[in-house]
């Protein structure tokens, strides 16, 4: 069954999420399931907090370097071959 969760954000957080959502197709409720399922998988936030913009680039450069030398598919069946 599904349930409803109010909470209290501030407006443009708000507007900014949805805005981002949006971009990636998706709903805010949908946005926010998505966090919420991964809070559970990774039996906590699925991200450190922090404000340190030092680390959070690092983090970001580490992921973006990753990223790049994973293999790369020109298509989906290509892909599925791969598993």
């Amino acid at each position: 069954m599904d349930t409803v969760i109010n909470i209290r954000t501030d407006k443009n957080v708000r507007n900014e999420a949805k805005k981002v959502f949006s971009k990636m197709g998706l709903s805010t409720s949908a946005g926010i399931n998505i966090f919420l399922r991964q809070v559970i998988t990774e039996k906590g936030l699925p991200f450190t907090p922090t404000s340190d913009a030092k680390k959070i680039r690092a983090r970001w450069d580490a992921q973006t370097a990753k990223a790049v030398k994973t293999k790369k598919y020109t298509d989906a069946t290509s892909a599925l071959r791969g598993f």
